[in-house]
């Protein structure tokens, strides 16, 4: 196949022939329980704390300096079909410099450090879950509260 047709394949498909990395973001099984009674909820959480993990530890100019695209799909099931919350994401391996002027590789067999990027994703996660829950309970309450005595429990 010529340079051409390859070229038009790309721009048919819409996406750019390069490298791209395999990350996985992965939920401890202790917070499965509140994943399940409020699915939408936790997973927008989920995807909003991968991504911004992703974004800024890839845009640090100590790890690669760039602004990266995230394609991510939710898996919440192992092989053996118990459950086992994870995010699978597709990254480029580099992205656009932050002042786009050119594009910056990642360097050969390295992305973004782990330990980093799940510390930073552990703390993101946990964070808007309390704050999301900090929220609705603050809610419940209110409405517990304008419901009058006598009706309360019965």
């Amino acid at each position: 196949m010529g340079k051409i047709a390859e070229l038009l394949i790309v721009d048919e498909l819409g996406f750019v022939p390069l490298p791209y990395v395999h990350v996985v973001f992965t939920v401890p099984e202790q917070l499965a329980p509140p994943a399940l009674r409020n699915q939408r909820r936790f997973y927008n959480l989920l995807f909003r704390a991968a991504s911004e993990t992703l974004l800024e530890i890839a845009a640090d100019p100590h790890h690669l300096g760039a602004r990266i695209g995230v394609l991510s799909v939710l898996h919440t099931c192992s092989q053996d079909l118990g459950l086992h919350l994870h995010l699978h994401c597709l990254v480029p391996a580099g992205g656009l410099a932050l002042d786009r002027s050119r594009w910056v590789a990642s360097r050969r067999n390295f992305f973004l450090p782990v330990r980093v990027l799940s510390r930073m994703f552990r703390g993101k996660l946990l964070t808007f879950l309390r704050q999301s829950y900090r929220c609705r309970f603050s809610f419940t309450y209110i409405t517990v509260s304008l419901v009058p005595k006598d009706l309360r429990y019965s």
